[in-house]
């Protein structure tokens, strides 16, 4: 009990700090409420700076609230603070222009809110969610307001087959795919999604999948061509000596890096890899 009144004592002063960051014009919302507030009324407050609208995300827990205070307040998807902001933005209105709609393919997107983040920030965009937790990608549907999107509730993979999702952990962050325990799941690729989606526009990548990039990243990759921004977090740090980026990295280097040019970002637990 102790330890829980000092993490929100800490936690309390810290989202005042992150509250003054956040005014200044490179980040793009603010939450309301300190966390304690938001977990007493499991819901959380937020200030879209772009937009000039309040709206709401829901949680279920104290890793729900740590996710959208990861997402809204820290900002850990945020691309309009860098430098080449405005050449991102500009191929985006060009889709736009183009009369298509530019893609979100979310990979692990829990509760919804990072592809609520990335539809706050590009409105017109038609996403994915791809989230393996059968509980998490149900309950993602209260933190979507964009109506131009789709709730998988499959895993990502470089095959279609029949995996186990391992969704014990009281952190629902971190449901895995497991080869030893769990429930029966389908997964589904992104050449898949992009085949049936063939009017819209590859634009946005996320992949956080708890280790599984490993097998995303084996065969099957050739889409990684498409995207204008990939954005990854690499597990090797959770899973050790298990060589889990390699295919990532191996697929970067065969299938971008030979013929195209292409911008690395390291933010946070996140890489951004942009094309020029």
């Amino acid at each position: 009990m102790i330890r829980n009144i000092a993490r929100d004592i800490y936690n309390f002063f810290n989202d005042i700090l992150i509250l003054f960051n956040n005014l200044k014009s490179t980040q793009n919302f603010l939450i309301l409420f300190p966390r304690f507030i938001s977990y007493a009324l499991k819901k959380v407050f937020i200030y879209d700076k772009k937009n000039k609208k309040i709206f709401i995300q829901k949680i279920r827990n104290r890793y729900d609230l740590l996710t959208i205070f990861e997402i809204f307040s820290e900002e850990s998807y945020n691309l309009t603070k860098y430098e080449c902001w405005e050449e991102l933005y500009k191929s985006y209105l060009k889709i736009i222009d183009n009369k298509k709609k530019p893609l979100l393919i979310d990979c692990g997107s829990n509760i919804g809110s990072s592809t609520e983040y990335f539809s706050r920030i590009f409105k017109n965009i038609f996403s994915i969610m791809i989230e393996p937790n059968p509980e998490s990608a149900k309950f993602s549907s209260e933190n979507i307001y964009n109506k131009d999107h789709i709730i998988l509730n499959k895993a990502i993979s470089s095959k279609n087959k029949i995996v186990m999702i391992d969704d014990n952990n009281k952190d629902n962050r971190a449901s895995k795919i497991s080869n030893l325990v769990g429930k029966e799941i389908d997964t589904i690729t992104v050449t898949d999604l992009l085949n049936k989606y063939q009017n819209i526009t590859p634009f946005i990548i996320k992949i956080d999948i708890e280790g599984y990039e490993k097998d995303l990243f084996e065969s099957n990759v050739e889409w990684i061509k498409d995207f204008q921004i990939i954005i990854i977090e690499i597990h090797d740090w959770m899973i050790p000596f298990k060589s889990i980026s390699r295919n990532f990295f191996k697929a970067i280097y065969e299938k971008i890096l030979i013929d195209d040019s292409r911008d690395f970002i390291i933010s946070g637990e996140n890489l951004i890899i942009i094309k020029k």
